[in-house]
């Protein structure tokens, strides 16, 4: 029986989600996973809660037996490995200190890469790129295993129409929200309506240049969405717009809901020459296009591509395979 501690950042993420559903399929197959989350929210409170989480962390590694530490990034990296030296840390994005030239991320590189070389870690990435990333700036070999999702959550259901433009995640640079909002307005077709899922730093920039390009009938800000699986019911093609992905969850969401997906060359896009996607570039000219190309094709067309994305999603995404493989390549030691 393994017995898992894994290591979060933040709680409103895809990281600690993901943790979540490996706890509960550890659960069936007989083994002890917890989740120990250092950041709950934003704000000064939990701020200053947070050293208490984290002196707790100190106290679990120092004095915990037979039991295995996963972190999910950076911060849990250092607490656990400078005290215990063993333990997993899995790499979830293309962070941009994987090549940056700036003091702090160099830094950043080097403590990973020499601990990592010299004591017992397992290493693990998101995707291929990610790996490729790594191993291009930390010089550290890492196993692909991708995000998983339970399958049996999302309701398989072909767009009604193309009329609705979706995306979702954080209103930060890495989405890349600016970009797209300006590619919407240039698209042909001015009854098509976008809806942003979720929250973050930008919104008061984006409300302004929504109102600046007199967008503001047809760009929808709606926050964080508790209910996403009705998100992806309600919108008819999903747009990732992304600078940097590691694996894209909400894409792998998007292709097991059966909607047509236009994404940047980021994550999924980059890691599977198979999948049937709309790839674009990072500028509003190629992202504007590909919406035009989305709006033109066939219902047929579009019915193929979702069925065989699912199939490509079932292979590779549901949290069973994903968390067997964690199990036999990156756990095993524990057993």
């Amino acid at each position: 029986m393994n017995k898992i501690v894994h290591i979060v950042h933040w709680e409103r993420s895809g990281i600690y989600s993901v943790a979540k559903e490996l706890a509960v399929e550890g659960k069936k197959a007989g083994d002890v996973h917890e989740i120990f989350v250092i950041r709950r929210s934003k704000g000064g409170l939990d701020l200053f809660l947070s050293f208490f989480r984290m002196t707790k962390l100190l106290l679990s590694v120092l004095f915990r037996k037979n039991v295995f530490f996963h972190a999910h990034s950076f911060l849990p990296f250092l607490f656990m490995y400078f005290i215990k030296g063993a333990g997993a840390i899995t790499f979830h994005n293309l962070y941009p200190y994987f090549s940056s030239s700036n003091k702090k991320d160099r830094l950043k590189r080097l403590i990973i890469c020499k601990l990592v070389k010299h004591r017992s870690i397992r290493t693990s990435s998101v995707g291929r790129g990610v790996a490729d990333a790594v191993l291009a700036g930390l010089h550290i070999a890492s196993t692909v295993i991708f995000n998983g999702l339970r399958a049996e959550r999302y309701s398989f259901s072909l767009p009604s129409g193309h009329k609705v433009v979706g995306t979702a995640g954080r209103l930060d640079d890495q989405k890349n929200y600016e970009t797209l909002i300006s590619a919407f307005a240039q698209c042909k077709d001015k009854s098509l309506v976008l809806k942003i899922a979720g929250e973050g730093v930008k919104r008061p920039i984006l409300e302004k240049l929504i109102s600046d390009l007199n967008l503001g009938a047809r760009v929808q800000l709606l926050g964080h969405q508790n209910d996403m699986i009705g998100f992806y019911q309600g919108i008819d093609v999903f747009v990732c717009s992304s600078l940097y992905e590691g694996f894209g969850m909400v894409v792998a969401e998007a292709m097991f809901s059966g909607k047509s997906v236009i994404s940047t060359n980021v994550g999924i896009a980059l890691d599977f020459d198979d999948v049937r996607i709309l790839r674009c570039g990072f500028d509003p000219e190629d992202i504007t296009r590909a919406i035009d190309e989305w709006t033109q094709t066939s219902h047929e067309d579009i019915a193929s591509w979702a069925h065989h994305n699912r199939v490509v999603a079932l292979d590779n995404f549901t949290i069973g395979n994903v968390y067997r493989q964690y199990a036999n390549l990156i756990w095993a030691e524990n057993r």
